[in-house]
């Protein structure tokens, strides 16, 4: 689970692209039926999705995953 300052910062970080996923996302929930609140979960869940994305690019390129135990 996010702590609520992680959220905020996400929510407050321009994202390229989210512009484009809420037009999308707003056609899907007129073809399908979704409703209002539904529409919002998605975009909360795919700006998450651009962030991850984003940050990848900020994660130092020698960084190794340690080993499975």
């Amino acid at each position: 689970m996010l702590s609520i300052d992680v959220c905020r910062r996400i929510l407050r970080r321009p994202l390229t692209g989210y512009a484009e996923v809420v037009e999308h996302t707003a056609e899907f929930a007129a073809e399908t039926g979704v409703g209002k609140p539904m529409e919002r979960k998605l975009h909360e869940m795919l700006r998450l999705a651009l962030a991850v994305r984003d940050a990848d690019d900020l994660v130092d390129e020698g960084w190794r995953r340690p080993p499975r135990v």
